[in-house]
């Protein structure tokens, strides 16, 4: 019978959502720690933690498990193509602001903001008279 369907079937109290929100985590245990051998049976290597909550009015002791349930390796992402140009005269404070804040890169040399389309469309400029699509 899987771990899950045993713990379900233990007859523990309803856990009212409202009352458990009210719980506080007393202790936490992290495998070796005492305390944590039975758990660490069942789940072996996937046990992260053990933690011990505790009632508002003290009537009732959750014991609750932290376990890895997957686990993959973490895919790069390749960097934004800077491929649109911003090109403004003086700029405002404003302007600036939320182009940093989209991730635009200020080439100096060229006088221009260099940003990706996305970053363009999320910064609301693709309409602007300034706004350049590839490199020119």
């Amino acid at each position: 019978m899987p771990v899950v369907q045993k713990l379900l079937m233990a007859g523990l109290p309803p856990r009212d959502d409202e009352a458990w929100q009210q719980t506080r985590v007393r202790k936490t245990l992290w495998p070796p720690q005492p305390g944590t051998r039975r758990w660490r049976l069942t789940f072996g290597p996937e046990l992260v933690c053990v933690r011990y909550r505790q009632s508002s009015d003290r009537r009732y002791r959750f014991t609750t498990i932290e376990v890895v349930v997957d686990h993959a390796p973490v895919r790069e992402r390749a960097p934004a193509k800077l491929d649109c140009e911003f090109a403004v005269g003086r700029m405002s404070a404003t302007w600036r602001r939320v182009l940093l804040g989209v991730g635009a890169k200020w080439d100096a040399q060229a006088r221009v903001w260099r940003l990706g389309l996305a970053m363009a469309r999320a910064a609301g400029i693709t309409e602007h008279p300034e706004f350049r699509r590839g490199r020119g």
